[in-house]
């Protein structure tokens, strides 16, 4: 919430595609009446819809995925997977879970010897759980079983 509120989103590429991957997943949850509460307005939740936050993330995401070195960009393709499958677009989920597990792969961050360093104990739980949700990810959605 301290990067929200200092603006980063503004100059920070990644953090934008982060933000608005993030808010598509939420735009879709409140669409379909995902809220755990009564007390939220949906219709003021409804707007944007779903579609304009994400066509905004993908946007943001580099072309050339080489480019792709900030971790926002990790955690904006785990959240345009969710949102992608709650607007039950399959073949977009499919595609940025590939997308997804090639930049752990190439950046190898599924090997801790691997990370810059020095990191702080809360950077490497981050990485850590990212990591983990990609195996996650890939074995209950792709599970044909």
């Amino acid at each position: 919430m301290t990067r929200v509120s200092r603006g980063e989103w503004q100059t920070d590429r990644a953090f934008f595609a982060t933000i608005m991957s993030l808010c598509a997943l939420a735009s879709a949850r409140v669409r379909d009446g995902a809220l755990y509460s009564g007390r939220w307005n949906v219709k003021m939740l409804s707007e944007p819809a779903s579609d304009v936050f994400f066509a905004a993330a993908e946007s943001a995401l580099p072309k050339d995925t080489a480019a792709a070195e900030e971790l926002d960009y990790l955690r904006a393709c785990a959240f345009l997977t969710l949102a992608a499958l709650q607007n039950s677009q399959v073949t977009k989920m499919h595609y940025y879970l590939g997308y997804y597990g090639m930049l752990i792969k190439c950046r190898m961050l599924h090997d801790e010897k691997y990370w810059s360093s020095p990191l702080t104990i809360i950077q490497k739980e981050e990485r850590r759980r990212l990591v983990c949700r990609s195996t996650w990810f890939a074995l209950l959605y792709t599970d044909k079983s």
